[in-house]
């Protein structure tokens, strides 16, 4: 069967590109024909082979062709000419609805031609009325969480079903992990305004004030893992220095979405922590959480969107949530904003409580643990896998026009 994926590139260590590149390479190992049409590629980082071909490799040889496109700037029409070229038999589309909805141009004018399935990753509420007609074109949609699947269902006249996404549970173990001398609390985010790690700067910096006065400010410790070789949206030693953060280290190793340490490498990174917090105002897998919690890592974030489905499943005594404020953004959607203030007490607490209680901090790590297995990337791709021959059988449908 010919499969073309159209999401951002594989490479690039972003929520669609993982999503992307598992669900290819799953694909290829079954038998099919796959190719993948790949925003953000950046053609002057990933070179491509001589004659301009580029190529997502497999165990170092080139496997599945990549074609380069930006739907933002170039619409459905570049899309539409990648077809002439693929003539897929089935077309997955990976991301928010707002990035790959677009395919509906094509579908509308060529119903027949093609099974269009949709990963749409809902990160928060609502789903914008106006896309209603747009979705309801897919052949079948898959939500990646929960509170996607209700708004989705909820709006549109579609066939759907929840598949959440999930780690890869042969990499991310808690196996040699070492008992820490100091508490130390983890965010690995992009250096984004969406991911907010500005929200846990400065909470690490009132903790660091605080515990300042009686000499224990680095009895609590803070890592940020991000992007740091990437443009971003903050000045990250500014506000440190700002918010007097020393008690906040910034990575020793090269770290970019495009290229980074390894999964391995990924894996000791939370296994060097006793926390994991999430400051993100919209979140749709939650799979940094749930790399970290396989590690041994006990979650930290907001009771909302897929960080709230996460965290409702850890024991209430082991439940860590942080008070949060909504703000209406572009689209009208539904925005979390942390509280600096709410996640400052809530590290100053299991400060307290993992240093008197080693029992707690024991058990809240063995149940963070266990909700992690739960969510396997492999699980994912077979699921998929199954729905693609299903969405496949189903005969083409006849539109009749009324009047």
């Amino acid at each position: 069967m010919k499969i073309l994926t159209v999401s951002a590139s594989p490479y690039l260590f972003v929520r669609n590109g993982r999503m992307n590149a598992a669900i290819i390479e799953k694909l290829k190992t079954e038998g099919h024909e796959v190719s993948t049409a790949a925003w953000h590629h950046d053609e002057g980082f990933f070179l491509p082979e001589e004659g301009g071909a580029h190529w997502y490799e497999i165990n170092g040889e080139n496997a599945i062709p990549i074609i380069p496109f930006e739907p933002q700037a170039q619409g459905s029409g570049a899309l539409y000419e990648i077809m002439k070229q693929v003539h897929p038999d089935v077309v997955i589309s990976i991301g928010d609805y707002k990035e790959t909805d677009f395919i509906w141009d094509i579908k509308a004018m060529y119903p027949n031609l093609f099974k269009w399935i949709a990963v749409i990753c809902v990160d928060c509420l609502y789903i914008n009325e106006q896309h209603k007609s747009n979705i309801e074109y897919t052949d079948k949609v898959i939500s990646v969480n929960d509170f996607g699947m209700a708004t989705l269902t909820g709006l549109c006249n579609i066939d759907a079903e929840v598949i959440p996404f999930g780690i890869k549970q042969d990499v991310f173990t808690d196996k040699g992990r070492a008992v820490h001398g100091v508490t130390t609390v983890l965010c690995s985010a992009k250096n984004a305004q969406a991911s907010n790690v500005a929200a846990f700067i400065a909470a690490m910096g009132q903790i660091g004030g605080l515990l300042e006065l009686t000499e224990q400010e680095y009895e609590l410790v803070g890592k940020l893992h991000t992007n740091l070789y990437d443009p971003g949206d903050y000045e990250l030693d500014l506000l440190i220095e700002r918010y007097g953060a020393k008690n906040v280290s910034l990575p020793d190793k090269f770290v970019s979405v495009k290229d980074s340490i390894s999964d391995e490498e990924m894996a000791d990174e939370y296994r060097s922590a006793d926390f994991f917090v999430d400051c993100s105002v919209k979140c749709a897998t939650a799979l940094g959480m749930l790399e970290a919690m396989a590690c041994g890592c006990v979650p930290i974030g907001m009771g909302i969107g897929r960080v709230g489905e996460i965290l409702q499943q850890m024991p209430e005594e082991y439940r860590l949530v942080v008070p949060h404020e909504t703000f209406i953004g572009a689209r009208e959607e539904e925005f979390s904003v942390i509280s600096i203030e709410g996640l400052r007490d809530v590290l100053l607490n299991i400060r307290e409580r993992s240093k008197t209680d080693t029992d707690w901090l024991k058990a809240a790590q063995e149940a963070a643990k266990e909700i992690s297995q739960k969510y396997a990337e492999e699980a994912f791709v077979d699921r998929l896998v199954g729905v693609i021959e299903e969405v496949k059988a189903v005969g083409d449908k006849i539109a009749i026009e009324s009047f």
